[in-house]
């Protein structure tokens, strides 16, 4: 490096000191660790750096100078309020290199605030475990500060100091007897429902002995090991959301949550009737039970305060009553089951596995005041009805760590639970738990399926997913100037669904037999024949297409006309060029797979930026195939139950759901799209090509005489033949 030059390229500028030295956060700038030899050096101590003369810039090892420069940009920018100009100035660089200093320095900060806060969460995950396997638990009181309350081989405090500590009256409260303490219990109790859960009731633990706890009856889970309870309770609280539809991981506690709020209503409310509805009676069954317990470990004057109308072991299975004409009911699945009552509340539970929830739904959201649907991920009504409002989103909200909500097309609140909102089972936290839990699931599909929320898990194992993350750069065209070939062969896929969307989707082949999904046209919603017809037509590269292949069934003749006779769907969308594809998606299956092997992929769709295949959205697109990718990557095979494979072979076909633009592809590729012939442009080109790579010469003369030759060719031919 020159003397009259900084080490960032530019001149020095001024020479003394640039101002006053700079003193490093801890971490920021001191003393390497000679034995780190790549990336942000580990510091030993603060040491306090003066940039003002080259002599102390130059002293400075080479990576601690640009590392000094950061801390003096960002010190005297945003803690000092200097202008970029003078930060560049004394350190003799440009402004666009300042701005780049410092946004360096805040990253780097903020990454280093990050981790400090991942420390802390991780110790407090671990002091958690360490509780629990100690046979502890932890209450969290109003004033939202974990308290730890001994079980088992502790000993308890009595009522007046237990309730104390949970009221947290400050030093009011040491002095009030105990009905005063047990008075402004119950209004607390009468107004928060997560409050009773969390210090005046206990839970039945079916895990008890594998979680080591002493006994099977544990305090309800307290925020700190379920941070989301304090914003589910507010949601169900929440007048102005009349329908909560909550997709969760497996063993979240979450029907226990809606289950003990709707207890806490039952109880502290007058003439509330809550239904439960879950698959069959006895997990119907379990809900009620579970309530019945809640109950039942309370103290003796809750029980008291909240009477029953008789003796549980009087009460039926199905139902708990309560002195104050309340009542908890639960029954099995099936849509006309709900219409024999009128319930104030409602509770579906796991409803992508009822086959007739979304009947259920549709009875009950007509007299229920709150209608509070659970379930794990699964194919089906629930599934479906879940879906955001993909053309009017901003829509996701990210509420905390593994929590997020939506809004449906409706306008009904959907709340996402994953199972990283919990401390313990958070892979940044403890990934061990992951892998653990994993290993007990008999494929990816299922983990897939129960843990991660994905329903189109529902399946065998996926189809394509695997090299379509290996391969998505090549495989997918986002390029919005992308522009095919107008020489090429144009043709079209196309399969006709009346309740389930219609697929089209329009294909380009090249001289070399690649493929390339140019756009398409996915909608659903029982439009006519015609109208698909029209907007199909509309579609920016249909003039191009030659051949529209189809699904053979459409050109049955089963459509009976006024006149008399027959004709077939086909011509009822008076496209001429449709013709009979052939199935088979076995065929198709290793034609894509073998067409991704090579390299580069042989099969391309068009996607440009901007447009989500993340979820499937229905609509024409003249230039992109969302819908199209979207299937392609949760294809799954199909799954069959062991009793199904003791008499037949494992199935080869995909799942048949989310499958319409699959079914197109299909008919498509099954169907020998014809390979373009080269024009004489390309066939020129190629001949240049081979000669040069044959090492043939290639001087100017050799150039000018192969062009005249292919010129009068041409002219001998009629002029330029472009196929």
């Amino acid at each position: 490096m020159d003397d009259d030059r900084t080490p960032y390229g530019g001149p020095l500028g001024v020479a003394g000191a640039v101002g006053p030295a700079v003193t490093t956060p801890a971490g920021s700038i001191a003393e390497k660790n000679p034995e780190k030899k790549s990336g942000r050096p580990r510091w030993k101590d603060n040491r306090v750096y003066n940039l003002g003369t080259l002599e102390s810039l130059k002293a400075l090892p080479r990576h601690e100078r640009k590392l000094a420069a950061q801390a003096y940009a960002y010190t005297h920018i945003e803690e000092r309020g200097k202008s970029k100009e003078f930060v560049a100035q004394k350190l003799g660089v440009s402004k666009r290199m300042v701005t780049t200093y410092v946004d360096h320095e805040k990253a780097f900060r903020q990454a280093k605030e990050q981790r400090k806060q991942d420390r802390v969460r991780v110790a407090e995950a671990r002091e958690q475990q360490k509780a629990q396997r100690q046979g502890r638990v932890y209450l969290k009181a109003a004033t939202e500060t974990p308290e730890l309350v001994v079980a088992g081989r502790d000993t308890v405090e009595d009522e007046r100091g237990r309730l104390r500590r949970v009221l947290d009256l400050g030093p009011g409260g040491a002095e009030m007897d105990l009905p005063a303490l047990r008075a402004h219990a119950i209004e607390r109790i009468e107004a928060d429902a997560l409050f009773w859960l969390q210090n005046f009731t206990k839970t039945k633990n079916p895990h008890w002995k594998r979680e080591k706890f002493g006994g099977p009856y544990q305090a309800f889970p307290s925020t700190s090991r379920y941070p989301f309870l304090p914003f589910l309770f507010e949601q169900f609280r929440n007048q102005d959301e009349p329908v909560i539809l909550v997709k969760k991981s497996r063993d979240m506690m979450l029907s226990w949550d809606v289950v003990g709020f709707y207890t806490h209503m039952a109880m502290t409310g007058q003439e509330q009737e809550v239904l439960f509805q879950s698959e069959t009676d006895p997990k119907a069954e379990e809900l009620i039970d579970y309530a019945a317990c809640l109950w039942d470990q309370q103290d003796e004057w809750l029980k008291e305060r909240f009477p029953l109308v008789k003796s549980l072991d009087k009460q039926r299975k199905d139902t708990l009553e309560f002195a104050n004409g309340s009542a908890l009911r639960s029954i099995p699945q099936g849509g006309n089951k709900v219409r024999s009552f009128h319930p104030t509340e409602f509770m579906g539970d796991e409803v992508s596995f009822q086959p007739e929830a979304g009947e259920s739904y549709d009875t009950v959201q007509a007299c229920a005041q709150k209608v509070i649907q659970v379930s794990s991920a699964g194919p089906g009504w629930f599934e479906d009805f879940t879906e955001g409002d993909l053309a009017n989103d901003p829509a996701t909200v990210d509420v905390m760590r593994g929590v997020k909500t939506w809004r449906t097309k409706n306008g009904l609140l959907v709340i996402w639970l994953h199972y990283s909102a919990i401390p313990e089972r958070d892979p940044l936290l403890n990934p061990k738990w992951a892998k653990r839990e994993r290993k007990r699931y008999s494929s990816q599909a299922r983990w897939d399926q129960e843990q991660e929320i994905k329903a189109s898990a529902g399946g065998g194992e996926r189809v394509f997913a695997e090299v379509m993350d290996a391969k998505r750069g090549l495989i997918v065209i986002d390029d919005p100037n992308y522009q095919p070939s107008p020489y090429w062969n144009y043709f079209g896929g196309f399969d006709y669904g009346k309740t389930n969307p219609t697929s089209f989707h329009i294909y380009c082949i090249d001289d070399d037999g690649d493929i390339v999904a140019l756009g398409e046209h996915y909608q659903g919603g029982n439009l006519e024949p015609s109208s698909h017809a029209a907007m199909m037509r509309e579609m920016f590269y249909f003039r191009r297409v030659s051949v529209i292949w189809c699904d053979p069934r459409i050109f049955d003749l089963v459509q009976a006309q006024r006149t008399g006779g027959y004709e077939s769907t086909a011509q009822l969308f008076g496209i001429k060029i449709m013709r009979p594809g052939t199935r088979g998606e076995s065929l198709m299956i290793g034609k894509v797979q073998e067409m991704w092997k090579e390299s580069p992929p042989r099969l391309k769709i068009c996607c440009p930026r901007g447009i989500s295949w993340e979820k499937k959205q229905e609509g024409t697109f003249n230039f992109g195939c969302p819908n199209l990718l979207w299937e392609l990557y949760n294809a799954r095979f199909e799954e069959a139950t062991a009793a199904q494979l003791l008499n037949k072979n494992a199935p080869e076909g995909i799942a048949q759901k989310n499958n319409h633009a699959l079914d197109d592809l299909t008919y498509a590729l099954n169907s020998e799209p014809t390979v373009s012939k080269p024009t004489k442009d390309v066939q020129w080109a190629k001949a240049l090509k081979a000669r040069r790579d044959a090492g043939k010469p290639m001087d100017i003369n050799t150039l000018a005489m192969l062009w005249k030759r292919e010129q009068a060719q041409r002219e001998q031919a009629g002029g330029i033949q472009w196929r």
